[in-house]
């Protein structure tokens, strides 16, 4: 509701994704009110001074990601999310804040990795000169992928809470743990 208010009040052309099904289930009450052009959400990490993953997602993939997230976060890690929200034009403020404050950044979309939107953070990563943070695409590879009901290609495809989790954990270093001596 909010992009569609957003839509109607901008000069020019726009464009909304809609995704196939139904939505995550998200309240109605909230005010009709355009959100300012290009601006991400800070859904986790905002005011960590150190993060040990920056997650930034976009559309359907945020649920997830965010779940996959919270679970890293209740074990006590530290871990920052952005809905980008906007694929065009990219918050360069908030996602280079947090790729400086990150060890390693995750991109995570339902649409293709090539020349999609993981592409374009590491464009803007490039121009801004974080050149220093490893970035994870995570989305549809440049493949034929057959026809499938939603739930199963995502799962095959790494994009359910699941597989978001396991990729994320892959990517968070790992924790040093004392050594005990045995008597």
């Amino acid at each position: 509701r909010s992009m569609m208010a957003t839509c109607i009040h901008i000069e020019g052309p726009a464009a909304i994704r809609y995704p196939r099904g139904t939505g995550n289930g998200v309240s109605l009450d909230f005010p009709l009110d355009p959100m300012p052009v290009g601006q991400a959400e800070w859904l986790r990490g905002e005011n960590e001074e150190a993060l040990e993953l920056g997650v930034i997602a976009i559309g359907y993939s945020v649920n997830p990601a965010l779940q996959a997230a919270d679970k890293l976060i209740g074990e006590g890690r530290r871990v920052g999310v952005l809905n980008a929200r906007f694929v065009k034009p990219l918050d360069r403020e908030r996602i280079c804040d947090l790729a400086r404050r990150s060890k390693r950044l995750i991109t995570v979309e339902e649409n293709a990795v090539q020349g999609g939107f993981g592409s374009a953070i590491l464009e803007l990563l490039q121009s801004e000169g974080l050149h220093d943070v490893p970035v994870e695409l995570v989305g549809v590879p440049d493949e034929f992928m057959h026809h499938g009901a939603q739930k199963i290609q995502r799962r095959e495809l790494g994009l359910d809470v699941d597989g978001l989790l396991y990729t994320m954990q892959r990517l968070m270093p790992r924790l040093k743990t004392k050594a005990v001596a045995i008597q």
